[in-house]
């Protein structure tokens, strides 16, 4: 690849030699600094030294994009492009989160990301860190959930682990997001792959804010064919419905109709009651 190509990124001496660990780095044998690393060079992507269809993807430019792939000018979509082995759908995600302002044409990615998808780009190319698009998508706040979507519908696999042993779901949890939370395990996201550092996200995710101590449940109870928590506003004693319901003030995802019927149902959900 020749440095015009670049896109400004390159790979440190201390990046190659993280990189060229076996297996998963744990946050104190190395994943820190290639998180730093990495993150400080993407956030800094340059535009004058990508090539034309990186940076049409980049910059969510659909018409050329769907143009180069029509003329045969395109690249194989399953492969990469910037040293750093961006897939181009990773591309299109990474763009909508970093890109400012672009050239005539762009803003366009969610269109873009349908069109590279619909003509064979694979949605789960992995970088040098083994991140997919899925999981840079899932780790911005602000990132369009039709992109998450867009992939999940295309296949994009919600358990794919990166070099830190992390899945898509540690994006959304960082990012306290229970609606990510939610298409992922609709998608089959499987709670119990532990990370690098031998943490897995059934743990811990009550300690990520009420929405995902919400939705984290309801699929859980669901998985294991039961009735899934506040699908219904009724009582879970009583089933009697009314306008003012309490909620278990410990995990925020069951409701009563009165306190008596809280104590008597005690028993059955202190099993299952995690502190949000």
């Amino acid at each position: 690849m020749s440095t015009a190509d670049d896109a400004g990124l390159q790979i440190t001496p201390l990046m190659q030699k993280l990189l060229a660990t076996d297996g998963f780095l744990r946050t104190d044998n190395g994943g820190y600094e290639l998180r730093a690393v990495y993150n400080e060079q993407t956030l800094h992507i340059k535009l004058s030294r990508m090539e034309p269809f990186a940076l049409a993807c980049y910059a969510g430019m659909v018409s050329e994009v769907s143009k180069a792939i029509g003329n045969g000018s395109a690249p194989r979509l399953d492969g990469t492009a910037t040293p750093f082995r961006l897939g181009y759908a990773a591309l299109v995600v990474l763009g909508s989160q970093r890109l400012e302002e672009g050239p005539p044409g762009s803003g366009y990615h969610v269109e873009t990301l349908k069109c590279l998808l619909a003509h064979g780009c694979p949605p789960d190319v992995p970088d040098i860190c083994r991140c997919t698009a899925l999981q840079h998508a899932c780790m911005i706040t602000f990132t369009n959930p039709t992109l998450i979507s867009t992939l999940l519908a295309h296949g994009a696999s919600p358990n794919h682990q990166d070099i830190y042993g992390r899945t898509s779901v540690w994006g959304a949890m960082m990012c306290f997001s229970g609606k990510t939370v939610d298409m992922l395990m609709a998608s089959g996201a499987d709670l119990g792959i532990r990370t690098a550092d031998g943490i897995e996200f059934s743990e811990i995710y009550t300690s990520y804010g009420p929405d995902i101590a919400a939705v984290v449940p309801k699929w859980l109870r669901a998985r294991a064919g039961k009735m899934a928590p506040r699908e219904t506003r009724e009582c879970a004693v009583c089933s009697k419905t009314q306008e003012s319901m309490k909620q278990c003030s410990r995990c925020h995802s069951i409701l009563y109709c009165s306190l008596e019927c809280q104590r008597l149902h005690w028993q059955t959900h202190k099993s299952l009651c995690q502190a949000f």
